[in-house]
Order: C-alpha cells, then structure tokens, then sequence
C-alpha cells in the first residue's frame, strides 16, 4: 500500500508539474504577444509582399482619340489645350507606354498574361458637324489612314514591350466615322470608316498569332474575361442631355434594360469624354480633351484620358484607373 501511495503522490506530482508548465508557456506567450504591441523608435517590419499568383486581366479602353481635330488654346476659355496630329501621335504614344507601366505594376500583385485592348471608336471626327468640314486637319480618310497608323504602333509597342501571350481586341464603331449625315441601324457597320479600319488591322496582323480581333457588327458586342460577360459598345445610343446626374442615370437605366435581353457583367464605354466608374459600368476619357464643342455644349473640363481596368479572376472587377494621355508640346516665349 505504501508503495502504491507513493506511485500516486507522484504522479499527482507530475500532473500539477505540467500544468503549471502550460501555464507557464501561456503567460511566456501573453508576454511576447504583448511585447510585440510596444512601439519602437524605427517602427516595426513589415515583411515584403508575395505575389499570391492570382490570375487577372486588365481591360484597356481607347476610344475617342479624334486625331485630325482642330483644337486652338482660345477654344476653351480658362484651360489649355492644343490638338492636331502631331499631339494626337504624342498622346497614342503615352497612351501605350503607360498601358505598360500599369499592367507591370498590377503584376506585383498578381499574375497577368493576357490583356483586352478594347477600341471603342471616334478614333477620328469626320464630318458630323460642319464646323468639323472647315477646321478639320485633314479628311475623314485621310484621317482614317493616320489612325489606323496610330492603332498599328500602339499594338506594336503592346506587343513587344509588354510580355503578354495573347490581346483580345474586341472593336466597336463610334458615330462620328460615319458615311451617312444620320445614324444608322441595321446599315451601321456598311457606312462605318472605322469598321473598314478594324477589318483593315485584322488584315494587316493576321499572321500574328497573340492577337485575336473581335469585330462588332452591331452597336454592342459581348465577350467574356475569364467567366465574367463583358459589354463593349461606343455609347452613342444612350440619350444623355446633360443632365445634373451626368451619364450614370441614363447608363444605367439602358443597362437594364439591355440586361433583360442579355445580362453584362461590366459595359465599357466611350462617345461621352469622361472617364467614370459607375460601379457596372465603365466609361472611358478621350484623347482629345477640352475643346469648343465641350465648352458649347457646357461639358466639363476633363484632361486626356484613357482608362485601365483590372478584372481579377476570383474578385472581378478590382481596380480602374486613369491613363492620362496629356502630352502638350512646351510654350516657347516668342
């Protein structure tokens, strides 16, 4: 019996041993938790951001660039602004040089193969207005020319710099490249100068397997980024009259009623000149900027700007911003 009294007493013993062991190792780890709250003089280390791998996509939009336009510093009261075809020329440049500067940034956060190149149309302003056929820098097909050059180099620059295996290139015509002095339905693409361009690009880049092009034969034109149904059209249909609210009532009210017919993800957008984020919808800036339509019509200054949005392929939609395509040539003091 004593000898069994003795085997109890010490495994009582070891028993309180390790709970004060654990409590002990609870307090020691209290402690640290606590140390670990103090302030130091340099500030705690933050450990470098990995890359979880995630898969993205950025959307790019360019539309609106109106490259043989006429814009003269006395046209917009208030804001500077010039435009003809050497700017136009600048600001395609910035526009894809930047292009490349974003999607390299958004890589450090996730990893990003394949971009959408979205052309929205107006890439040139043709005759739509008249005051368009006596200061235009050029004609609607002469113009059509400099913009198909304009698109060219910026593919290039996309492809060579920008280390993507592949660019979808979903195209949608605008209204001002039209042949005809009012819009057309059913006949919009056979009197559309930019839907001849786009085929024109296809034509020129049909060898190059990274590119895969999307031409629109309607106003609208739906494609998917990873499983997500994207709306690309240039925007003209909706009927906007300047109204306090700005584009995002009208938008969305033509959004849903097109998403009766087929549901969109996101509508991406131009024709209005303002780069804005209206939650499932993205309208894009212009190349152009402020000029004296703007000012007739009370638009809003806006400076040249493209937009950028990044779709993630667990989260959608994750980020939208600016690409400003401000190039101005420097004032010489006469």
């Amino acid at each position: 019996m004593a000898k069994r009294s003795e085997w109890a007493d010490a495994h009582e013993d070891s028993l309180e041993a390790d709970a004060l062991r654990a409590q002990l190792a609870d307090l020691q780890a209290r402690v640290a938790f606590y140390e670990s709250l103090k302030p130091t003089p340099r500030g705690r280390e933050i450990p470098p951001h990995k890359s979880t791998g995630g898969n993205a996509i950025p959307i790019v939009l360019a539309s609106d660039w109106h490259v043989e336009q006429r814009v003269d510093a006395a046209d917009v009261p208030g804001a500077y602004n010039l435009y003809n075809p050497a700017i136009a020329r600048k600001r395609s440049e910035q526009f894809a040089q930047k292009t490349v500067l974003l999607t390299n940034v958004q890589r450090g956060m996730c990893k990003i193969t394949e971009m959408v190149l979205f052309l929205g149309g107006d890439f040139i302003t043709g005759h739509l207005h008249d005051d368009n056929r006596e200061s235009n820098w050029m004609s609607p097909v002469k113009a059509i020319l400099l913009a198909m050059d304009l698109l060219n180099g910026v593919i290039k620059h996309l492809l060579d710099h920008g280390n993507f295996e592949r660019i979808t290139l979903p195209c949608c015509f605008g209204n001002h490249s039209r042949l005809t002095h009012k819009p057309r339905a059913k006949t919009a693409p056979d009197t559309s100068l930019e839907w001849m361009m786009y085929n024109l690009l296809a034509t020129h880049w049909k060898h190059e397997k990274r590119l895969v092009f999307h031409i629109a034969d309607a106003v609208q034109l739906y494609l998917p980024v990873f499983e997500y149904p994207i709306r690309f059209m240039h925007g003209d249909d909706v009927s906007y009259g300047g109204g306090v609210g700005g584009i995002t009532i009208p938008m969305r009210r033509a959004i849903a009623d097109w998403d009766k017919t087929k549901r969109a993800y996101c509508s991406m957008f131009g024709h209005f000149h303002t780069a804005v984020d209206i939650g499932n919808a993205i309208g894009n800036g212009s190349l152009i900027g402020a000029n004296a339509y703007g000012v007739r019509i009370h638009a809003a200054y806006e400076p040249p700007r493209q937009q950028f949005v990044l779709i993630d392929q667990k989260r959608g939609k994750s980020s939208v911003s600016h690409i400003y395509t401000d190039y101005l040539p420097p004032i010489t003091k006469e």
